[in-house]
């Protein structure tokens, strides 16, 4: 382990991310070196689809994905339940330059693209909120897009994505997934329904890792924080 990764490890842990039942914290340092990000060990990292474990209609993550952490808990074997997860994305699309705008010294006006374009998929979707807030080497800021709902193939899937603009110009995403096939397509007693309460605390552990998504360069500042949804049955 090299003296940076240390480091950080070590930061989580002032910070209080260390798990609270006294697990091991798996951290990692995304590519760039301006975010990180903790592993649950109910939860698989795959920077690839290919490194998907979990086969499902609708995926954890969507396509194009830096890093999927997608939960492979068992005890919701035998419901409705597909696949839930949280996909980190960079947005090189996203970014002052590929709107012809200036660089950092132009923050936070430059990270207008970033903040208030819609998601994939949605033509008029403004940001539920933008926050914006500072740590030692700049200015950052968040904007939350929720509820996220979509409909495939007898299932559904709801979440909340986040846009982070970051001092240099870059924009990351940030998506949570809880998808489930519809619980009336299935024949009386074939399978148990996903309840409410599953899913409640499902999003919690959802939250956990959102939350625990920091910028290395303060990794006390919480950068995310799940807005309370209204759930969809």
């Amino acid at each position: 382990m090299t003296a940076f990764v240390l480091a950080v490890v070590l930061a989580f842990s002032a910070a209080g991310m260390a798990s609270d039942d006294g697990r091991a914290v798996d951290v990692h340092v995304a590519a760039g070196g301006r975010l990180m990000f903790v592993r649950p060990d109910d939860f698989g990292l795959a920077l690839h689809r290919d490194q998907l474990l979990v086969r499902t209609v609708i995926p954890p993550c969507d396509e194009g994905f830096d890093y999927c952490l997608y939960y492979f808990g068992g005890e919701l074997a035998g419901t409705n339940f597909q696949s839930a997860g949280v996909r980190i994305q960079r947005r090189p699309d996203l970014a002052p330059e590929a709107d012809g705008a200036g660089g950092s010294e132009a923050f936070p006006g430059a990270a207008v693209v970033c903040l208030y374009t819609p998601p994939r998929g949605y033509v008029e979707f403004p940001p539920a909120m933008v926050r914006h807030g500072a740590v030692c080497q700049g200015p950052f800021a968040v904007s939350v897009f929720a509820p996220l709902q979509e409909g495939a193939a007898g299932g559904y899937s709801e979440g909340v994505l986040f846009r982070l603009a970051v001092d240099d110009g870059t924009c990351f995403e940030v998506e949570t997934r809880i998808a489930a096939s519809r619980f009336e397509h299935f024949a009386e007693g074939a399978v148990r329904k996903f309840t409410e309460d599953q899913r409640a605390a499902l999003t919690a552990r959802l939250s956990d890792v959102v939350r625990a998504i920091r910028l290395v360069d303060d990794p006390a500042v919480v950068l995310f924080e799940m807005p309370e949804t209204a759930p969809t049955d």
